[in-house]
């Protein structure tokens, strides 16, 4: 699997203005140890309007591999439409890539845990989580753990993984979403609202009563898209 990049055109959202993006098509970070970096930083296809100074992002359906941790994500854009749908596609191209290729690729695929996201930010956040050492469906809980204590909706609050702090407590982002503006791809940056602190002992806590946990939230169990957020069954 080959990285290319291709040149974008789009107009700024605010004023207009043509911009040139340039968007990275089929993320095989194995040898692109420097785009991984720009992920975790949350440059990748970003872009700021030279005439007006509005930040966007552009986003696209892609694959993101990393065979060296096994890491395989089929990432749509932000609220990219039924989740069911774009799941069965992505998985009959994996099917088709590792399942049905050559034995070298099905023994790779093995060892493959394959998820779906929508946006480069969930991408970023499935990193951060795999990076930590933890196990993403204890991320989700954390969430629906917050969502509860603080009495909000966890279909219409958006929590992603900002850190890892030293202590290994999680730091989430609690965002007002990305939204489509202007030209197709074209995507309005998340806006920061606040910001909470989930406890190593509260991660454990809950890593210890997962699949109690679970039943509760039966959505998580969903294979490929592990988010609290975007199977949740006001999604449709």
């Amino acid at each position: 699997m080959v990285s290319t990049w291709r040149e974008t055109e789009v107009a700024c959202p605010q004023c207009g203005q043509v911009q040139h993006v340039r968007v990275l098509k089929g993320m095989h970070i194995t040898r692109l140890p420097e785009q991984r970096a720009a992920i975790l930083r949350g440059d990748l296809q970003r872009a700021q309007c030279a005439a007006c100074g509005v930040g966007f992002r552009y986003e696209a359906q892609s694959i993101y591999t990393d065979f060296s941790r096994y890491e395989y994500v089929a990432v749509e854009p932000p609220q990219g439409g039924d989740w069911r749908a774009l799941r069965a596609h992505h998985i009959g191209v994996f099917d088709r890539t590792f399942q049905m290729g050559p034995a070298v690729a099905s023994d790779l695929a093995g060892g493959v845990c394959p998820r779906l996201v929508f946006g480069l930010g969930a991408l970023r956040e499935k990193l951060l989580c795999w990076d930590a050492g933890l196990d993403d469906r204890v991320l989700e809980l954390c969430k629906a753990s917050w969502c509860a204590r603080e009495g909000v909706e966890t279909s219409s609050t958006l929590l992603r993984l900002e850190a890892v702090l030293d202590g290994g407590h999680m730091m989430l982002a609690v965002l007002e979403p990305s939204v489509r503006v202007g030209d197709a791809g074209v995507f309005s940056l998340p806006k920061l609202k606040a910001r909470a602190v989930i406890q190593k002992d509260q991660i454990e806590k809950l890593h210890r009563r997962q699949t109690t946990l679970i039943a509760e939230v039966p959505w998580l169990k969903e294979p490929w898209l592990v988010d609290l957020h975007d199977a949740h069954p006001d999604r449709g």
